[in-house]
């Protein structure tokens, strides 16, 4: 179990680490025209909907895994303890 958890943290930090290169390296830019033609510049939210997605997510899996390990643990502790 412990294999196939560091594997797919592995493979989040990866995708996190794409995500983010891809959000700086591809900003979206939507430009608007105003009454008196001036181009106005919105910078459209997606791209950092994502990166919150991605940054939330890993955040959210971290915390599980370590609540993982510490709940593993405690219980293995007080199972050598029962058997003592």
């Amino acid at each position: 179990m412990g294999q196939s958890v560091k594997k797919h943290i592995q493979i989040l930090l990866f995708l996190t680490a794409c995500s983010i290169a891809i959000f700086f390296n591809n900003q979206h830019h939507v430009f608007a025209s105003s009454v008196n033609n001036k181009k106005v510049h919105i910078i459209n939210m997606v791209p950092f909907y994502w990166l919150v997605g991605v940054v939330g997510g890993s955040i959210v899996i971290t915390l599980l895994y370590v609540s993982l390990k510490k709940y593993n643990a405690e219980h293995k502790r007080q199972k050598q303890r029962k058997d003592s």
